[in-house]
């Protein structure tokens, strides 16, 4: 008895809910219908909404644009039933589509939208996917999922805009995320001279006067030191301190370090994103495999954090060679062009962007924070389901 009484309550329950008793033991067709949807050919869905007469359309993994018709008008949980992401949830509102890849769920009498939407996402519905090659759900299966449920409507309404509220300072700190972003962006196009011009349209006040800035290829300003780089295989690395670096960025941490003080990290091959290409500032003890090049800015030529940013801005992929896993050779990426200006106005445009990345990582920070917070929340909020 005593264990059923830690089942079928949940840890944290409001004030007003805590002498409501356990909460009722159902499966999902107890509690609201499921039915797929239609099928829309992938001629017929546009990646952007171009205009006002076309609605969101959902697949198995979330949305996949927007095409004309719609197969539903209000609001309602999808849960995706095919693809390795099967058994995601979904909250769709107004009209919209859902292709056959989606499970469309509404709620039955007594049971809150809302709340049904986070507990289908507590479920962790993909734990029923069956399939090797290509997972997927059935209607039938996810109608057999067991699930607990608070008596009153009350309860499942106040949990409801409790998450919702968690939800409602994600997307706004997502949201500033993205403006900073934006707004670095932007600043970059001013603060670094065009394609064809030598004198960036935004210049400090200081250096209005300090003349063009120079055209060089990477080999003049930085020196290379991949000849330090050491491979270490997942299985062979050593715990420790050290953050070790990869093409993307940080994979570990390891003892023992390569390499000691200011450089650039320039992905050379396995590169995860080659519009936004990985290029990193570090400073300090690192340990770099070969998929990243190592640079480091020459003495009184240029300084590492404004590199950093310079070379961000060349578009890399068209000097990328291969095919799948596009590489970056050294003797393409050492005659890269560049245009740099002299020491102190280098420092000011690094000193500026440099604070703008600082508010990024810190709102990014508080954004994955909110997250935690939110499914440690549920966790509680929600009795432990036994499938």
């Amino acid at each position: 008895m005593k264990s059923k009484q830690v089942k079928n309550i949940p840890e944290l329950r409001f004030p007003e809910f805590l002498n409501d008793g356990e909460w009722e033991e159902n499966k999902l067709k107890d509690i609201c219908q499921m039915q797929a949807g239609k099928f829309v050919s992938a001629s017929e869905i546009n990646e952007k909404k171009i205009n006002d007469s076309l609605y969101p359309c959902y697949g198995g993994n979330g949305l996949r644009g927007y095409t004309k018709s719609h197969t539903h008008n209000g609001e309602y949980s999808l849960i995706g039933r095919q693809g390795a992401l099967c058994g995601n949830v979904t909250f769709a509102s107004n009209k919209f589509h859902a292709t056959e890849h989606a499970v469309v769920v509404t709620p039955k009498k007594h049971i809150d939208t809302n709340w049904l939407y986070y507990k289908l996402i507590h479920l962790d519905l993909n734990q029923y996917a069956t399939g090797q090659a290509q997972p997927g759900l059935s209607v039938e299966n996810l109608e057999r999922v067991k699930v607990e449920t608070p008596k009153e409507e009350k309860e499942q309404q106040k949990i409801a805009d409790c998450l919702s509220s968690i939800d409602n300072l994600i997307t706004a700190s997502t949201k500033k995320c993205e403006t900073l972003k934006q707004h670095k962006k932007a600043l970059m196009q001013q603060l670094f001279p065009t394609d064809g011009e030598e004198i960036p349209k935004l210049r400090f006040p200081e250096f209005e006067n300090s003349g063009k800035w120079e055209e060089k290829i990477l080999d003049e300003v930085v020196n290379r030191y991949d000849n330090l780089r050491v491979p270490v295989s997942a299985i062979n690395r050593i715990a420790g301190k050290t953050p070790y670096y990869g093409a993307n960025g940080i994979q570990g941490y390891v003892s023992g370090y390569t390499h000691d003080g200011e450089f650039i990290l320039v992905a050379e091959d396995g590169a995860n994103d080659l519009k936004d290409y990985p290029i990193q500032y570090v400073n300090g003890k690192i340990w770099v495999n070969n998929h990243a090049h190592v640079l480091q800015a020459k003495k009184d030529i240029a300084y590492n954090r404004f590199l950093k940013f310079a070379i961000s801005k060349i578009n890399i992929e068209p000097f990328l060679v291969g095919g799948g896993r596009a590489k970056l050779n050294a003797n393409i990426m050492m005659k890269l062009k560049i245009n740099i200006p002299k020491l102190n106005e280098q420092q000011k445009i690094a000193d500026c962007l440099s604070s703008i990345d600082e508010l990024i990582t810190a709102q990014s920070k508080k954004v994955e924070t909110l997250k935690e917070h939110k499914k440690g929340l549920m966790q509680q909020l929600f009795p432990r389901s036994e499938g």
